[in-house]
């Protein structure tokens, strides 16, 4: 109801007045967002497609997006208002540099797997929803992915990069770094007076296949 009414209401109906009020102050746009973000979105991006020729609150509020401390919400936000402007064909150079601050603040600050997989996500949806250019963030991107090589977010972000990079193709000539597996095992083999020790190497690389080689060396006992 209230997100309906955001996005309908006359600006000058008098609950909607209060909410404008309300939002002049940032500690009030933080607790909309962290409270109820969807609401929020509604209405960031709506007063912020309002502005002629200017994105001033477009950056207040990328800004503020920084101080909240559930990333989801932020996130949520930031990728809410970057969709409506490139729906509204509002979205200028000037947007996107402010978007693409946002991705290395967030970069330079996420901790944790859980938040490491959320940037990389979202990342991925602005690539997608055309917000940010590979070539704009790639300096910045591909470090963060090759730090969490473990991350199946990053991962994915990596190669997909890497694939509109190469305009679409396959998985390009750069690589992750290659992880290796190796298992040996010893056994009695056939003669009474010897072990036999198998050793299995398996590598693993993003984009090409498994490689296993198997050792088997026998040895008598002494």
């Amino acid at each position: 109801m209230m997100i309906q009414f955001v996005r309908t209401a006359l600006i000058t109906h008098p609950q909607y007045d209060r909410l404008l009020q309300a939002s002049v102050l940032d500690e009030n746009i933080i607790s909309f967002i962290r409270t109820n973000v969807k609401f929020a979105g509604a209405f960031l991006v709506r007063n912020a497609l309002s502005e002629q020729d200017t994105c001033l609150l477009f950056k207040r509020y990328m800004r503020l997006c920084e101080g909240v401390n559930s990333t989801v919400h932020s996130l949520e936000t930031v990728l809410k208002l970057s969709k409506e402007f490139i729906e509204h064909d509002k979205l200028t150079q000037e947007h996107r540099e402010v978007v693409l601050a946002f991705v290395r603040h967030t970069i330079r600050t996420c901790e944790g797997d859980r938040t490491v997989r959320l940037v990389a996500m979202l990342v991925k949806k602005l690539l997608r929803e055309r917000v940010l250019n590979v070539e704009d963030i790639a300096a910045d991107v591909k470090p963060f992915t090759l730090k969490y090589t473990d991350n199946r977010e990053c991962t994915a972000l990596y190669q997909s990069m890497i694939n509109m990079q190469n305009g679409g193709g396959g998985g390009g000539q750069e690589n992750m770094t290659t992880s290796t597996t190796t298992t040996t095992t010893t056994t009695k083999s056939s003669s009474p007076n010897s072990l036999s020790t198998t050793t299995t190497t398996t590598s693993h690389n993003p984009g090409a296949s498994a490689t296993t080689t198997t050792t088997t060396v026998s040895f008598a006992l002494l």
